[in-house]
């Protein structure tokens, strides 16, 4: 198998259906737990992750059929904006960014309405440590910040003068937390607070401040986004719709049984 695309497989209850078009979405191939489920290169077919569902949802809603293939995090971008994959999900609005995506956008600003979904990012430490957050500085970190490799907030952090250590995932983050190889780690809440309910590493605590908020979009190649403008507009309206209805159900059912 080609190693520049790990697997490519179509989620849901597609099999015998037709759809009218064909949406190509990359994904990183690192847990993210409860939007994006398990490490590696398979999709789950049963519960992949509520971002996964999201956008099935709504690429069924324009009668398009949604293809999703695993990258490593760091090529997520790049061969989306290359054009091998039409899109890419879950990313917050950078300007940068924007010069070569598309973003759903309502009067010159990105539109949170049609999110896929809002996330804060907390600090944890270990809890015998004395890193704090009084919501202007961060304070009492020896050595680095982990951050999940090619995630935006460690390009805040860096901005601020912290020295930052990428890792794959929360997992591995928190392994080293728990070791004392970095000295805080920060990360999304609905990811860390997951790890941390279940139980496998009780020397560490989540901080109660949020270091920032923020709203994560669906992203299209602009060449994508220029040659089917109605398309990905529609795309953006129903995900947005369908995100108001069903992401109370959805978390529910993931964190059941976990």
């Amino acid at each position: 198998m080609n190693g520049a695309i790990r697997v490519v497989l179509v989620y849901g209850m597609l099999a015998g259906q037709t759809f009218a078009c064909e949406i190509r979405f990359a994904l990183g191939d690192d847990e993210a737990m409860p939007y994006r489920a398990g490490a590696g290169p398979q999709v789950r077919g049963d519960k992949p992750g509520i971002a996964l569902e999201l956008v099935e949802q709504a690429s069924q809603a324009i009668d398009c059929k949604a293809v999703f293939t695993r990258l490593p995090s760091k090529r997520v971008l790049a061969e989306t904006i290359s054009g091998r994959f039409d899109g890419s999900f879950m990313y917050s609005y950078d300007p940068d960014r924007a010069r070569e995506l598309a973003y759903p956008m309502k009067q010159g600003a990105a539109d949170g309405n049609r999110r896929i979904a809002t996330l804060s990012y907390y600090l944890y430490r270990r809890k015998d440590s004395p890193v704090d957050w009084d919501g202007k500085q961060i304070s009492g970190v020896v050595g680095n910040i982990g951050v999940n490799l090619g995630w935006s907030i460690s390009k805040d952090l860096a901005a601020k003068g912290h020295g930052i250590e990428e890792a794959l995932g929360s997992q591995q983050n928190f392994s080293k937390l728990a070791m004392g190889r970095i000295g805080a780690y920060a990360t999304q809440d609905i990811d860390g607070d997951y790890l941390l309910a279940a139980g496998k590493f009780p020397q560490i605590e989540r901080l109660p401040q949020p270091l920032n908020t923020k709203h994560y979009f669906v992203v299209f190649n602009q060449p994508f986004a220029r040659s089917k403008p109605d398309l990905v507009e529609n795309f953006w309206t129903q995900l947005g719709l369908i995100r108001e209805k069903q992401f109370g159900n959805l978390l529910k059912r993931y964190q059941a049984n976990d």
